[in-house]
């Protein structure tokens, strides 16, 4: 599974270094961003456009679940909440993303811990969660880790 730092460099090969947010970030989403954005588009969705746009960064790569913004060399990750998630989901399959105030947050504990332990490869004990089958949802962009 790639890494965090190369899934941002396919979008901005300049960036160095990925960091996690320390502090909650409220977005002012204006129908002005809406109108230029492209759905299924991660680096120009309405949220990122918003994010440019109020934080004069140099680009935000935006998915359903993380969320980075790259200022320079750095990039920041923030994870997306469910409410911005829906939203993003509804931009992609054609409906509006509805201007207003939206929150990205610093990333939650569980994920960091999650992510730490990715690189233990236990076996496959046959257990009904090894087998069950994954849903993916359709016509919305695709995962960053699929990228």
């Amino acid at each position: 599974m790639p890494t965090s730092l190369a899934i941002i460099q396919k979008f901005y090969p300049e960036v160095t270094k990925v960091v996690n947010a320390k502090r909650d970030l409220n977005i002012d989403l204006r129908p002005a961003d809406v109108r230029s954005a492209a759905t299924k588009k991660h680096a120009g969705c309405a949220m990122a456009q918003a994010c440019k746009r109020q934080l004069r960064v140099d680009g935000a790569i935006i998915s359903t679940s993380a969320a980075y913004l790259v200022d320079g060399k750095k990039a920041t990750r923030y994870s997306v909440p469910l409410n911005v998630a829906k939203e993003i989901i509804a931009f992609d399959r054609g409906a509006g993303f509805e201007p207003g105030e939206y929150q990205l947050v610093k990333p939650y504990p569980s994920v960091l811990t999650k992510r730490k332990k990715q690189g233990h490869k236990g076996r496959d004990t046959g257990t009904i969660r090894s087998r069950r089958k994954s849903l993916r949802s359709v016509h919305i962009r695709t995962a960053l880790s699929a990228i």
